[in-house]
């Protein structure tokens, strides 16, 4: 009898041990279900001001990843605030399997103060049109827009200093 006792203890013992395994599995697999859902399925990477003195540019944009599964054929709006005070500045990119990270840009822009937000909106949209997911932003320069000059300091592919640019030059 001690025996047969003994033997339906390590069952039951065996049993538990199975509950409670099987359990924390069911309890991880919940867990990392529900993150992968409540996850957003676009993350900001960077984002900010480019000044390229060289041809005397100014832009901002915004770099955003895939963080999770997406509806095939979905597309990222973004609105840029133009500093000049126009309208918004309007571009979107399609977002593909391979595709998991897209750069969307303001476009040349004038008017930049230092320090002063300049809003953008992203907006995801699926195929056919629903909102999926949307963020608003706030970037800053920390340099003024003036110190780009009208005129490109150099062009070409081979950086030629810009003849209007030379001193005794007619544009100079």
């Amino acid at each position: 009898m001690d025996r047969r006792g003994s033997s339906e203890q390590t069952v039951i013992a065996w049993l538990g041990t199975a509950a409670l395994i099987s359990l924390a599995l069911l309890f991880i697999m919940r867990w990392v279900l529900q993150d992968e859902r409540e996850k957003d399925p676009i993350v900001v990477m960077g984002g900010g001001f480019l000044f390229n003195y060289r041809i005397s540019e100014i832009s901002y944009g915004v770099t955003a990843g895939v963080a999770r599964a997406i509806p095939v054929g979905s597309r990222l709006f973004a609105s840029f605030e133009d500093p000049a005070g126009g309208p918004p500045i309007e571009t979107d990119a399609k977002l593909e399997v391979r595709r998991t990270r897209v750069f969307l840009t303001s476009g040349k822009v004038r008017g930049v103060i230092k320090d002063r937000p300049y809003h953008v909106s992203l907006i995801l949209k699926g195929r056919n049109g629903d909102v999926l997911w949307s963020k608003e932003l706030a970037y800053r320069s920390r340099l003024d827009g003036d110190m780009i000059g009208d005129e490109p300091l150099t062009i070409g592919p081979g950086y030629t200093p810009n003849p209007k640019l030379q001193p005794g030059s007619a544009g100079g």
